[in-house]
Protein backbone atom coordinates (compact mmCIF):
# COMPACT_ATOMS: atom_id res chain seq x y z
CA UNK A 1 0.00 0.00 0.00
CA UNK A 2 2.83 2.39 0.84
CA UNK A 3 4.57 1.63 -2.46
CA UNK A 4 1.38 2.44 -4.36
CA UNK A 5 1.06 5.73 -2.52
CA UNK A 6 4.69 6.62 -3.33
CA UNK A 7 4.14 5.79 -7.01
CA UNK A 8 0.99 7.95 -7.13
CA UNK A 9 2.83 10.87 -5.51
CA UNK A 10 5.74 10.55 -7.99
CA UNK A 11 3.36 10.46 -10.95
CA UNK A 12 1.54 13.56 -9.70
CA UNK A 13 4.83 15.40 -9.18
CA UNK A 14 6.01 14.53 -12.69
CA UNK A 15 2.70 15.71 -14.11
CA UNK A 16 3.00 19.02 -12.26
CA UNK A 17 6.59 19.40 -13.48
CA UNK A 18 5.52 18.85 -17.11
CA UNK A 19 2.77 21.44 -16.72
CA UNK A 20 5.24 23.95 -15.26
CA UNK A 21 7.68 23.28 -18.10
CA UNK A 22 4.94 23.96 -20.67
CA UNK A 23 4.17 27.26 -18.96
CA UNK A 24 7.89 28.08 -18.85
CA UNK A 25 8.21 27.27 -22.56
CA UNK A 26 5.38 29.67 -23.36
CA UNK A 27 6.93 32.42 -21.22
CA UNK A 28 10.35 31.94 -22.87
CA UNK A 29 8.81 32.22 -26.34
CA UNK A 30 6.88 35.37 -25.38
CA UNK A 31 9.98 36.94 -23.82
CA UNK A 32 12.15 36.07 -26.82
CA UNK A 33 9.67 37.63 -29.24
CA UNK A 34 9.35 40.76 -27.11
CA UNK A 35 13.14 41.07 -26.94
CA UNK A 36 13.67 40.45 -30.66
CA UNK A 37 11.03 42.78 -32.15
CA UNK A 38 12.85 46.07 -31.33
CA UNK A 39 16.12 44.75 -32.76
CA UNK A 40 14.45 43.54 -35.95
CA UNK A 41 12.42 46.71 -36.50
CA UNK A 42 15.47 48.96 -36.03
CA UNK A 43 17.62 46.80 -38.29
CA UNK A 44 15.51 46.82 -41.44
CA UNK A 45 16.08 50.14 -43.20
CA UNK A 46 13.45 50.23 -46.00
CA UNK A 47 10.28 49.09 -44.21
CA UNK A 48 10.51 48.55 -40.46
CA UNK A 49 6.82 47.62 -40.28
CA UNK A 50 7.30 44.59 -42.55
CA UNK A 51 8.35 41.83 -40.14
CA UNK A 52 7.41 38.96 -42.44
CA UNK A 53 10.60 38.93 -44.52
CA UNK A 54 13.82 40.05 -42.84
CA UNK A 55 16.96 39.44 -44.90
CA UNK A 56 19.64 37.93 -42.66
CA UNK A 57 22.33 40.31 -43.96
CA UNK A 58 20.35 43.40 -42.90
CA UNK A 59 20.14 42.35 -39.25
CA UNK A 60 22.55 43.89 -36.79
CA UNK A 61 24.85 41.46 -34.97
CA UNK A 62 22.77 41.70 -31.78
CA UNK A 63 19.59 40.88 -33.70
CA UNK A 64 21.36 37.96 -35.37
CA UNK A 65 22.38 36.66 -31.96
CA UNK A 66 18.81 36.98 -30.64
CA UNK A 67 17.39 35.27 -33.72
CA UNK A 68 19.90 32.42 -33.44
CA UNK A 69 19.18 32.06 -29.72
CA UNK A 70 15.43 31.96 -30.38
CA UNK A 71 15.87 29.27 -33.03
CA UNK A 72 18.08 27.03 -30.86
CA UNK A 73 15.97 27.66 -27.75
CA UNK A 74 12.88 26.62 -29.68
CA UNK A 75 14.56 23.46 -30.94
CA UNK A 76 15.81 22.50 -27.49
CA UNK A 77 12.48 23.21 -25.78
CA UNK A 78 10.66 21.27 -28.48
CA UNK A 79 12.63 18.15 -27.61
CA UNK A 80 12.48 18.71 -23.84
CA UNK A 81 8.70 19.10 -23.70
Amino acid sequence: MAKLLVIIVIVLLVEQFITLMKIAKLLVIIAAVLLAVPFITRSVAPAPSDLTIVPWATLRPTARMVATWMRWEGILLHFVI
